[in-house]
Protein backbone atom coordinates (compact mmCIF):
# COMPACT_ATOMS: atom_id res chain seq x y z
CA UNK A 1 0.00 0.00 0.00
CA UNK A 2 2.79 2.40 0.87
CA UNK A 3 4.48 1.66 -2.44
CA UNK A 4 1.37 2.62 -4.38
CA UNK A 5 1.04 5.89 -2.44
CA UNK A 6 4.66 6.87 -3.17
CA UNK A 7 4.27 6.23 -6.88
CA UNK A 8 1.15 8.40 -6.97
CA UNK A 9 3.06 11.47 -5.79
CA UNK A 10 4.35 12.23 -9.37
CA UNK A 11 7.77 13.01 -10.88
CA UNK A 12 10.85 13.83 -8.87
CA UNK A 13 12.74 17.09 -9.34
CA UNK A 14 15.54 15.25 -11.11
CA UNK A 15 13.11 13.73 -13.62
CA UNK A 16 11.59 17.14 -14.33
CA UNK A 17 15.02 18.71 -14.91
CA UNK A 18 16.07 15.91 -17.26
CA UNK A 19 12.83 16.34 -19.21
CA UNK A 20 13.43 20.08 -19.54
CA UNK A 21 16.97 19.49 -20.84
CA UNK A 22 15.73 16.99 -23.43
CA UNK A 23 12.94 19.32 -24.59
CA UNK A 24 15.38 22.26 -24.83
CA UNK A 25 17.85 20.26 -26.94
CA UNK A 26 15.04 19.11 -29.23
CA UNK A 27 13.74 22.68 -29.58
CA UNK A 28 17.10 24.10 -30.65
CA UNK A 29 17.62 21.18 -33.02
CA UNK A 30 14.34 22.08 -34.73
CA UNK A 31 15.40 25.74 -34.94
CA UNK A 32 18.71 24.75 -36.54
CA UNK A 33 16.89 22.61 -39.09
CA UNK A 34 14.57 25.49 -39.93
CA UNK A 35 17.54 27.82 -40.43
CA UNK A 36 19.19 25.35 -42.78
CA UNK A 37 15.95 24.95 -44.70
CA UNK A 38 15.57 28.72 -45.08
CA UNK A 39 19.16 29.07 -46.31
CA UNK A 40 18.53 26.32 -48.83
CA UNK A 41 15.34 27.99 -50.02
CA UNK A 42 17.10 31.34 -50.41
CA UNK A 43 19.95 29.72 -52.36
CA UNK A 44 17.54 27.91 -54.68
CA UNK A 45 15.57 31.11 -55.22
CA UNK A 46 18.75 32.98 -56.17
CA UNK A 47 19.82 30.24 -58.58
CA UNK A 48 16.43 30.44 -60.28
CA UNK A 49 16.49 34.23 -60.34
CA UNK A 50 20.02 34.41 -61.73
CA UNK A 51 19.06 31.91 -64.44
CA UNK A 52 16.12 34.09 -65.46
CA UNK A 53 18.32 37.19 -65.60
CA UNK A 54 21.03 35.44 -67.63
CA UNK A 55 18.45 33.95 -70.00
CA UNK A 56 17.18 37.45 -70.82
CA UNK A 57 20.73 38.63 -71.56
CA UNK A 58 21.46 35.63 -73.78
CA UNK A 59 18.17 36.06 -75.62
CA UNK A 60 19.07 39.65 -76.44
CA UNK A 61 22.52 38.58 -77.63
CA UNK A 62 20.92 36.00 -79.89
CA UNK A 63 18.44 38.59 -81.14
CA UNK A 64 21.28 40.92 -82.06
CA UNK A 65 23.21 38.02 -83.58
CA UNK A 66 20.29 37.14 -85.85
CA UNK A 67 21.13 40.26 -87.85
CA UNK A 68 24.85 39.50 -88.06
CA UNK A 69 25.33 38.76 -91.74
CA UNK A 70 28.80 40.02 -92.54
CA UNK A 71 31.95 41.51 -91.05
CA UNK A 72 32.14 42.17 -87.35
CA UNK A 73 29.48 43.35 -84.92
CA UNK A 74 30.49 46.94 -85.49
CA UNK A 75 29.20 46.81 -89.06
CA UNK A 76 26.88 43.83 -89.23
CA UNK A 77 24.61 43.89 -86.16
CA UNK A 78 21.45 46.01 -85.92
CA UNK A 79 20.67 47.67 -82.60
CA UNK A 80 17.38 46.29 -81.20
CA UNK A 81 16.93 49.11 -78.67
CA UNK A 82 17.56 52.81 -78.44
CA UNK A 83 19.09 54.44 -75.39
CA UNK A 84 15.74 55.49 -73.92
CA UNK A 85 14.27 51.98 -73.73
CA UNK A 86 17.36 49.76 -73.53
CA UNK A 87 17.09 47.38 -70.54
CA UNK A 88 20.86 47.50 -70.04
CA UNK A 89 23.61 50.10 -70.07
CA UNK A 90 24.32 49.53 -73.76
CA UNK A 91 22.16 49.62 -76.85
CA UNK A 92 23.94 46.53 -78.17
CA UNK A 93 25.31 43.92 -75.76
CA UNK A 94 27.40 42.19 -78.42
CA UNK A 95 29.17 45.39 -79.40
CA UNK A 96 29.83 46.28 -75.76
CA UNK A 97 31.21 42.85 -74.91
CA UNK A 98 33.26 42.66 -78.10
CA UNK A 99 34.91 45.96 -77.25
CA UNK A 100 36.50 44.63 -74.06
CA UNK A 101 37.29 41.13 -75.28
CA UNK A 102 37.57 37.93 -73.28
CA UNK A 103 40.11 39.30 -70.82
CA UNK A 104 37.76 41.84 -69.22
CA UNK A 105 34.24 41.62 -67.81
CA UNK A 106 31.78 44.28 -68.98
CA UNK A 107 29.20 45.53 -66.48
CA UNK A 108 25.73 45.54 -68.04
CA UNK A 109 23.86 47.36 -65.25
CA UNK A 110 24.81 50.01 -62.68
CA UNK A 111 22.11 49.15 -60.14
CA UNK A 112 21.11 45.63 -59.06
CA UNK A 113 18.12 44.22 -60.93
CA UNK A 114 15.40 41.90 -59.75
CA UNK A 115 14.68 38.54 -61.37
CA UNK A 116 12.47 40.26 -63.97
CA UNK A 117 15.25 42.63 -65.00
CA UNK A 118 13.79 45.72 -63.33
CA UNK A 119 15.81 48.16 -61.24
CA UNK A 120 15.39 51.48 -59.49
CA UNK A 121 14.65 53.03 -56.11
CA UNK A 122 11.34 51.20 -55.75
CA UNK A 123 12.69 47.82 -56.89
CA UNK A 124 14.53 45.53 -54.44
CA UNK A 125 17.25 44.65 -56.93
CA UNK A 126 19.53 41.73 -56.13
CA UNK A 127 21.47 40.80 -59.27
CA UNK A 128 24.46 42.41 -60.99
CA UNK A 129 25.17 41.29 -64.56
CA UNK A 130 28.54 41.09 -66.29
CA UNK A 131 29.55 39.57 -69.61
CA UNK A 132 32.63 38.94 -71.70
CA UNK A 133 33.20 37.51 -75.15
CA UNK A 134 35.43 37.21 -78.17
CA UNK A 135 35.57 35.72 -81.65
CA UNK A 136 36.68 32.13 -82.07
CA UNK A 137 39.32 32.09 -84.77
CA UNK A 138 38.83 29.09 -87.01
CA UNK A 139 41.59 26.78 -88.19
CA UNK A 140 40.86 27.28 -91.86
CA UNK A 141 41.36 30.66 -93.48
CA UNK A 142 38.37 30.48 -95.78
CA UNK A 143 35.79 30.75 -92.99
CA UNK A 144 37.41 33.78 -91.34
CA UNK A 145 36.97 37.39 -92.36
CA UNK A 146 40.23 38.76 -93.70
CA UNK A 147 41.41 42.07 -95.08
CA UNK A 148 42.66 41.18 -98.55
CA UNK A 149 45.03 44.15 -98.58
CA UNK A 150 46.84 43.48 -95.31
CA UNK A 151 45.87 39.81 -95.01
CA UNK A 152 44.93 40.47 -91.39
CA UNK A 153 42.39 38.46 -89.43
CA UNK A 154 39.28 40.58 -88.90
CA UNK A 155 36.80 38.29 -87.24
CA UNK A 156 35.57 34.74 -87.06
CA UNK A 157 31.96 33.86 -87.94
CA UNK A 158 31.59 32.45 -84.42
CA UNK A 159 31.45 34.57 -81.28
CA UNK A 160 31.46 33.07 -77.78
CA UNK A 161 30.08 34.95 -74.77
CA UNK A 162 29.96 34.26 -71.07
CA UNK A 163 27.53 35.86 -68.64
CA UNK A 164 27.95 36.01 -64.87
CA UNK A 165 25.15 37.02 -62.52
CA UNK A 166 26.35 38.11 -59.07
CA UNK A 167 24.09 38.20 -56.00
CA UNK A 168 24.57 38.47 -52.22
CA UNK A 169 25.06 35.40 -50.06
CA UNK A 170 23.51 34.93 -46.58
CA UNK A 171 25.84 37.56 -45.06
CA UNK A 172 26.48 39.67 -48.16
CA UNK A 173 25.23 43.03 -49.36
CA UNK A 174 24.97 44.29 -52.93
CA UNK A 175 23.94 47.87 -53.68
CA UNK A 176 26.22 48.98 -56.54
CA UNK A 177 27.19 46.95 -59.59
CA UNK A 178 29.98 49.30 -60.69
CA UNK A 179 32.33 48.72 -57.75
CA UNK A 180 32.67 44.93 -57.80
CA UNK A 181 36.14 43.44 -58.15
CA UNK A 182 35.85 41.51 -61.42
CA UNK A 183 39.18 39.76 -60.81
CA UNK A 184 37.27 37.56 -58.36
CA UNK A 185 35.02 36.22 -61.13
CA UNK A 186 36.25 32.69 -61.80
CA UNK A 187 33.92 29.86 -62.86
CA UNK A 188 36.39 27.24 -61.62
CA UNK A 189 37.02 28.86 -58.21
CA UNK A 190 34.12 30.52 -56.40
CA UNK A 191 35.79 30.70 -52.98
CA UNK A 192 37.37 34.12 -53.51
CA UNK A 193 34.07 35.79 -54.37
CA UNK A 194 32.18 33.95 -51.64
CA UNK A 195 34.73 35.23 -49.11
CA UNK A 196 33.35 38.73 -49.78
CA UNK A 197 29.78 37.60 -49.04
CA UNK A 198 28.77 37.33 -52.69
CA UNK A 199 27.86 34.43 -54.95
CA UNK A 200 27.74 34.04 -58.73
CA UNK A 201 26.22 31.87 -61.43
CA UNK A 202 27.90 31.50 -64.82
CA UNK A 203 26.28 30.95 -68.22
CA UNK A 204 27.50 30.77 -71.81
CA UNK A 205 26.27 31.12 -75.35
CA UNK A 206 27.56 31.12 -78.92
CA UNK A 207 26.48 33.49 -81.70
CA UNK A 208 27.04 32.40 -85.30
CA UNK A 209 27.12 34.69 -88.32
CA UNK A 210 24.15 33.87 -90.54
CA UNK A 211 26.21 33.30 -93.68
CA UNK A 212 28.15 30.56 -91.91
CA UNK A 213 26.68 27.23 -90.80
CA UNK A 214 28.44 25.01 -88.27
Amino acid sequence: MLTRLRRAKGFTLMEVMISIVIITIAFFAVLATQGTALDGYSSTKDLTGSSDVARAVIEQMQLEGSGWKSGSFDSGVPVPYVATDAPYKYDSLLKAVQGNGWAAWTSLNDDPKDARGASGAAVPGRYCIYARGDYLEMDTEDVNSYDDTTNDFLGSPIFQAQVVVVYPGPNGNLTDCTTLDTTLFAPDDTTLLEATGLRASYFGTVVVRREYAI
